[in-house]
């Protein structure tokens, strides 16, 4: 992992195909500038935030929904609105898009005979700590 990079929103219906978190806040949305940007109608411009302190032994991740339209689930309960803590593991969606994410440690390989590949960042660590 590279400098600040720990952890990773890893899309689970594109094995492969992951988002770097960084320590700090790391904002999803529709729009560019988002460390995180989704293409979904139902993502608004600026649609939530996982905060990261990974200064403790056990990192703290907090889900921050902001206001967006559509809500944010965080293992399919909407947290319109608020916040809420998560960590390792929960499945997280923005909106009513079917697509859902993991927050993971680590990036899975994809299966299969090429499982020794390096998986497909869905944006660079460059265009993450600009945002």
């Amino acid at each position: 992992m590279g400098e600040g990079e720990e952890a990773y929103l890893c899309n689970l219906h594109d094995i492969g195909s992951y988002y770097p978190l960084y320590s700090g806040r790391n904002s999803i949305g529709r729009t560019e500038g988002n460390a995180v940007q989704l293409l979904s109608r139902s993502v608004s411009k600026k649609h939530a935030e996982i905060e990261i302190d990974f200064s403790r032994h056990v990192p703290k991740m907090i889900l921050h929904d902001l206001g967006s339209s559509n809500g944010t689930f965080v293992n399919d309960v909407r947290i319109i609105g608020n916040s809420r803590n998560v960590r390792f593991g929960d499945a997280v969606r923005f909106g009513y898009d079917t697509q859902t994410y993991k927050i993971l440690k680590d990036v899975p390989l994809p299966p299969g005979p090429n499982s020794h590949a390096s998986p497909k960042k869905s944006r660079s660590p460059e265009s993450m700590r600009a945002a």
